[in-house]
């Protein structure tokens, strides 16, 4: 859906040329496939040399992680080992490229660091099983939040709870102070909106790491 909600945004005078990245054939039906503005290439993330050279050919980057369920002990850093290049790649670019920003847009999940947020049945049964997921996703926002290297990186990292397709388009708090009372899910037509809405068109949160549940 932010493929989506990009394109429309596009003018003749500013057209955004996206490059979408899969390691299935899972956007061979997006209704979008064919406009000529969007790229789809084959990636699974466990190459370095195409993941950077995909980053350093973009002003913005945007790479979600997903969590899955596991029964070992450890993350495998599905997540945490491409953030690492891209964030090297992001480096490089903005060094060889005089002016040349990215902007990087790391999605995670609440319950990696703010399980207190969300349901506290999340926390003591299904949190469990995905906690090496969750503690990968630490791992690939402290790439970001944590370095130590003095290079600037602009980023920001939106931290939603469940998603979901199945309940009415509602508006979205940041940071907030408790748990929801009601529905804490993110429909994923609204967090695409706020992506490109709050984080690609706008600077309102460049530079941090938020926390977003269902308003």
């Amino acid at each position: 859906m932010v493929i989506t909600y990009l394109l429309e945004a596009s003018t003749p005078e500013t057209a955004y040329k996206i490059t979408a990245t899969i390691n299935n054939n899972g956007l061979e039906d997006h209704p979008d496939i064919n406009n000529p503005n969007l790229t789809v290439v084959k990636n699974s993330f466990i190459n370095e040399a195409e993941v950077k050279a995909l980053v350093s050919s973009h002003d913005i980057i945007i790479f979600a992680a997903g969590t899955k369920l596991s029964n070992a002990f450890f993350p495998n850093k599905v997540y945490s080992r491409p953030a690492a290049w891209i964030r090297e790649a992001i480096i490089e670019a903005q060094k060889n490229i005089s002016e040349k920003q990215i902007k990087f847009i790391g999605i995670t999940g609440m319950s990696a660091r703010n399980a207190d947020k969300g349901p506290l049945w999340n926390q003591y049964t299904f949190g469990i099983w995905c906690r090496p997921s969750f503690d990968d996703m630490i791992l690939f926002e402290d790439t970001f939040l944590e370095a130590t290297d003095g290079e600037k990186v602009n980023y920001i990292f939106l931290r939603p709870p469940g998603l979901t397709n199945d309940i009415p388009d509602h508006g979205i708090q940041v940071d907030p102070e408790k748990r929801p009372s009601g529905e804490f899910r993110v429909k994923r037509k609204v967090l695409a909106e706020f992506i490109v809405k709050e984080c690609v068109f706008s600077n309102k949160y460049d530079g941090r790491a938020i926390v977003l549940v269902h308003d």
